[in-house]
């Protein structure tokens, strides 16, 4: 009985491992349908006509129009939109952000380090910018004091300098009423918060006894100083009464 359940088992795992291969095999891309899908997603930055594609796996050459060729897995190149190297690691800040754009679509996704809310971050001479700021000011020019680089699109990590667009912090603000993002939780009902409304009670009453400093109430809680101090001087958690 034993052996009959085995034998029944490698069977099946026999069956779908064909149904794998077929499938892998009926998907693989000709050398054309390769180029037309790495065009689509990096534009006309690389020249492709060194490319002998196999499959997803079996190393290209493709001529970054920068620094020459390279080896890649044509699915690093197209499925991770990862591009030339040398581009990647150095040279100018617009050959670097252009090695971290996805444009598999309308949005160009931003595939380097994001911030918690989405949006993408670009270490530019010496300091962290918002990837969406940089590719406003790339394509349409410095931005105006005072004013915000919002999304047509409604999606953070899109660079696309066609999606973006100038405006007032009223009309930030109102574009986000409009999108349904104006909503803002506020104390433990916010889920970046750290603390309960337990807890900022008991560092206002600690504090009142006079027998502990904001450091240490800082510490204790895991908090930033400026946190405690905020909490304190009731610039933070104001909604809260004790």
């Amino acid at each position: 009985m034993g052996d009959r359940c085995l034998l029944i088992r490698l069977c099946t795992l026999y069956r779908w491992s064909e149904v794998c291969y077929n499938m892998h095999m009926a998907k693989r891309l000709t050398t054309q349908e390769f180029v037309d899908r790495a065009y689509a997603i990096h534009g006309d930055r690389y020249d492709y006509s060194k490319v002998a594609y196999v499959n997803a796996h079996t190393n290209v050459v493709i001529v970054c129009r920068l620094h020459g060729e390279y080896i890649q897995e044509p699915t690093n190149h197209i499925h991770l939109a990862r591009g030339c190297p040398i581009c990647a690691r150095g040279g100018t800040n617009e050959e670097r952000f252009w090695s971290f754009i996805n444009r598999d679509d309308g949005c160009w996704r931003w595939q380097g380090k994001k911030a918690d809310n989405g949006y993408g971050r670009f270490w530019v001479d010496g300091g962290m910018v918002a990837a969406h700021r940089f590719s406003y000011e790339l394509h349409h020019g410095k931005i105006p004091d005072g004013l915000f680089v919002l999304h047509r699109c409604d999606n953070p990590e899109c660079t696309n300098p066609d999606h973006l667009f100038v405006g007032t912090l009223k009309d930030n603000m109102q574009d986000m009423v409009r999108k349904g993002r104006q909503r803002v939780q506020h104390g433990e009902k916010n889920t970046m918060s750290k603390l309960t409304e337990s807890d900022v009670r008991s560092i206002r009453a600690k504090y009142k006894t006079g027998n502990y400093f904001q450091r240490e109430l800082a510490s204790e809680y895991g908090i930033a100083l400026s946190t405690a101090n905020q909490i304190i001087n009731r610039n933070g958690w104001r909604h809260l009464d004790d």
